[in-house]
């Protein structure tokens, strides 16, 4: 009898021998051997607080990116018209400062934006998680967030105060 080791590789009598599985453990499905563990100093998994993440949360990371493309073009698009219509704006309102904050925040949302999609590309060409870009992006998410939402919120309330 054959031993296992011997079965010829791309040949069908592996599956008709008397023990099938013991031949099959440790290969892939065309009969290789398959390497299950570091082989050389080289493979061997170095210690780091990073860590890689799936193909599936690619897509996540993706979306999440185009969100904050969005945001950049609407705080940009708000900081234009601002200023387009600033003189209008100015005149006998009640409250003006709140078009002044929400310049302001609408230029941090923009600048917070800009760097939190730089730090998630770096995050998606690299396919890895952890570490300071993460904790950078993190924060930067916030700031986008919560700078984003002052602005809307001191354009709404400002409206409102001037509305006749």
């Amino acid at each position: 009898m054959l031993k296992p080791s011997s079965y010829p590789r791309h040949s069908l009598s592996r599956f008709f021998s008397p023990n099938p599985i013991a031949w099959a453990v440790g290969r892939d499905i065309i009969g290789r051997p398959m390497v299950t563990g570091p082989t050389t100093a080289a493979d061997q998994p170095q210690k780091s607080n990073t860590r890689h993440f799936p193909d599936s949360v690619i897509g996540g990371w993706t979306l999440l990116f185009e969100v904050f493309k969005h945001i950049t073009t609407l705080s940009t698009g708000s900081i234009v018209l601002l200023t387009t219509f600033m003189k209008d704006l100015f005149t006998n309102r009640a409250w003006s400062w709140l078009v002044g904050v929400a310049f302001v925040s609408f230029t941090a949302a923009t600048c917070a934006a800009v760097v939190t999609m730089f730090f998630l590309g770096l995050m998606l060409s690299e396919r890895k998680l952890g570490g300071k870009k993460e904790h950078v992006a993190e924060y930067m998410i916030y700031l986008t967030a919560a700078s984003f939402f002052c602005g809307i919120i001191a354009l709404l309330v400002f409206a409102l105060k001037n509305l006749h």
